[in-house]
């Protein structure tokens, strides 16, 4: 496999059409809210349960989106290497967040910047093509 990373542009292209189906996209602003008023309340309240669980409010709504509404797999288990908590979880593990087949790779950040404009996008009505239950 190649070291290229591909740019930004190219993974979010991606990404969106992994992220069609309004309901998920809805639990990932909710998601990304809630972390960070999770967030918020661990600086305010200074609290270590609040920091603690804004990784998962972050992630968990997101990952029942995909499973539920999209039928497929998060960025984090489909593409490690372009996600921050993939990165994390193989720098714990010794493992390679390298995946047979797939030469596509982003920076362990693309995924949480993907998030972010997305929700980003879906606050100012732009955005990706939506797909509905109905679809």
């Amino acid at each position: 496999m190649t070291d290229r990373f591909e740019p930004f542009a190219t993974f979010y292209v991606g990404y969106l059409a992994e992220h069609r189906h309004s309901a998920n996209r809805l639990l990932h602003l909710l998601a990304k809210l809630a972390a960070i008023g999770a967030l918020g309340v661990a600086a305010w309240r200074r609290s270590l349960l609040a920091l603690l669980i804004a990784p998962a409010l972050a992630v968990l709504p997101c990952w029942l989106g995909h499973l539920l509404f999209e039928q497929n797999r998060p960025t984090a288990w489909s593409r490690p290497s372009a996600s921050l908590l993939g990165w994390v979880v193989a720098r714990l593990t010794g493992r390679s967040t390298a995946r047979r087949g797939d030469s596509r790779r982003g920076r362990p950040y693309y995924s949480v910047l993907a998030d972010l404009a997305m929700c980003r996008d879906m606050l100012t009505g732009r955005g990706a093509p939506r797909r509905t239950a109905r679809e």
